[in-house]
């Protein structure tokens, strides 16, 4: 029930456009309890969530990639399971140094991310030269957008200096939440 941060409106756009997310936070909670969360303000449209939107945008996917469409419920339920929920200092994780387990979930999800982007990419290629006899460019490397939010200018900076030194192209736009506004670092 507590006011929306800064990034939020980037949150309800990734949803409703059935985009891949991940949830790296510093809070305890359980993964399940994230994914719990994050489908119940789907189904109830919390605050600009639009299932209605979703489950539009995950079919258009579907029918892209060549899936069978499914009931409303199970499509949300399989993109719930698409998605990484990381509450670093849940388990194993320390609430004193939270930016070593966010540089882990980060990197772990960029990874993942692309290895997703790369797997839709094939799948919507074989399906339109089948259907279309088309053949688009294939050296083009598909490029996900990623971003990445926080409150905590540590954090921010920390995860800024680890992308800048593992990846050439950093393929994350870092944003500093502070004080309710949203700034790009």
């Amino acid at each position: 029930m507590a006011k929306p941060g800064p990034s939020w409106n980037d949150f309800v756009e990734a949803i409703n456009g059935g985009s891949i997310f991940s949830i790296i936070t510093a809070r305890g909670h359980t993964p399940s309890v994230l994914r719990e969360a994050i489908y119940n303000m789907i189904v109830t449209d919390h605050n600009g969530i639009s299932k209605e939107s979703l489950i539009e945008n995950l079919k258009k996917y579907r029918n892209m990639s060549g899936d069978d469409e499914k009931d409303a419920s199970i499509m949300i339920n399989d993109y719930l399971d698409l998605n990484k929920y990381h509450p670093v200092t849940y388990g194993e994780g320390s609430a004193a140094n939270p930016e070593v387990g966010k540089i882990k979930a980060l990197s772990g999800f960029i990874s993942y991310v692309k290895e997703m982007s790369e797997r839709l990419g094939k799948k919507a290629f074989f399906k339109n030269d089948v259907k279309n006899n088309f053949v688009p460019e294939l050296d083009k490397e598909v490029k996900p957008q990623i971003g990445f939010s926080d409150d905590d200018p540590k954090n921010v900076d920390t995860i800024k200096a680890y992308l800048d030194k593992e990846y050439k192209d950093n393929p994350v736009k870092t944003y500093l939440t502070k004080g309710g506004d949203k700034k790009l670092v």
